[in-house]
């Protein structure tokens, strides 16, 4: 499931009542698959990928090489993540696989968070979201109105779970147009 957002944030640089226009596709779980094409040869692919991510380095709380990619590349597969100057557990990660063709490759990406942060946050909505339903039958059964609940039900469900959407996504798009320069690549229907 997915929709397309385009937000629009006013730039000090523009004229009066223009903007910086953002278009990005929004997928509604911290999930996405899709396959691109690229006229390298698989091991051409990895050399290419190579050269633009750094090797993965298991230090925090450090500015060095913010903003690039890291991780670990293959001849056969590949995983990276967006390295921040931040801590952030709902970062994506991006998994993929090379498959040759006879005229080039077939990149085959999977994106998504780490699993810890899934299940983590799986947890945190069920919990919240059982504790605001027995405070709604609660009231609803004792003859109360349950309208007081909307704003609880706004804080603790809707609000992280848009921060976290809104954040894989952004990350999610910033690494598959790292993946099309990187591959000189283009998108290929799902199969």
């Amino acid at each position: 499931m997915r929709g397309n957002v385009t937000c629009f944030l006013p730039n000090p640089a523009c004229h009066a009542g223009e903007g910086l226009v953002i278009a990005m596709t929004i997928h509604w779980l911290p999930y996405r698959r899709l396959t691109l094409y690229s006229p390298l040869s698989p091991d051409e692919a990895a050399q290419a990928l190579s050269g633009r991510v750094i090797r993965r380095r298991y230090h925090f709380w450090t500015f060095a090489d913010a903003g690039q990619f890291e991780g670990e590349i293959s001849v056969y597969k590949f995983n990276f993540n967006h390295r921040l100057w931040y801590q952030n557990s709902w970062r994506p990660i991006v998994y993929g696989t090379f498959e040759p063709l006879d005229n080039g490759t077939h990149i085959h990406i999977t994106i998504k968070t780490h699993p810890l942060s899934t299940f983590i946050s799986i947890w945190c909505f069920g919990l919240f979201a059982f504790a605001l339903s027995n405070n709604a039958w609660t009231a609803i059964s004792s003859g109360n109105s349950a309208d007081g609940l909307v704003f609880p039900i706004v804080c603790l469900l809707v609000l992280p779970y848009l921060g976290i959407i809104l954040a894989f996504n952004y990350e999610a798009n910033k690494a598959i147009q790292f993946l099309h320069n990187a591959f000189g690549s283009q998108n290929t229907p799902p199969m």
